[in-house]
């Protein structure tokens, strides 16, 4: 390669710089076929290209986003603006289903915490008439037994009912009388 030429290249050490990803994992990523140099030497030296930045930026962040490198490679291998739209339109999909179930998490971990807060404060010593806003309550089929010997069918259907309405499981559970 010409000195001109090379004024065009960045090394694979400023390539790791500016893009912020180690050179072992550039490395790896030739290696593996997921992300390759625009140039290599006969003597081994990996050069990359300012414009190759964009791509392994979208590579980095499938990898954060925990897309298998099998995967990235297949999408590397047939790069396109319209398989980027696809490929991110999808990834962002599975973003916002993560981030749901996430929020859904916290929300029961707020109450269980609220929960385990009252409980701690709560008088014991006597009857108490609270009074509570309207919520909605999750019912499963009507049984006779006590909590220790409920069926487990009743059980099993019940979550079976929870799973299929996106109801989380670990809400405080109570009896209708």
């Amino acid at each position: 390669m010409k000195k001109q030429e090379k004024d065009n290249y960045l090394t694979i050490s400023e390539f790791s710089r500016i893009s912020e990803i180690k050179r072992k994992a550039l490395i790896f990523y030739d290696n593996t076929g997921v992300f390759s140099p625009k140039y290599t030497a006969p003597n081994g030296y990996r050069y990359y290209t300012h414009d190759q930045i964009y791509v392994i930026a979208v590579v980095n962040l499938l990898k954060e986003l925990g897309m298998p490198l099998s995967e990235i490679k297949e999408y590397t291998a047939n790069i396109s603006p319209e398989n980027a739209i696809s490929l991110l339109k999808e990834q962002e999909r599975n973003l916002v289903s993560k981030i749901e179930e996430l929020q859904s998490i916290q929300d029961m971990l707020g109450m269980k915490l609220q929960k385990l807060e009252e409980g701690v404060s709560a008088r014991v010593d006597g009857v108490q008439i609270q009074y509570f806003k309207k919520v909605p309550i999750f019912i499963s089929d009507p049984f006779l037994a006590d909590r220790k010997s409920i069926p487990d069918d009743i059980w099993l259907n019940f979550y079976t009912k929870c799973k299929q309405n996106h109801v989380s499981f670990g809400y405080p559970e109570g009896y209708l009388i």
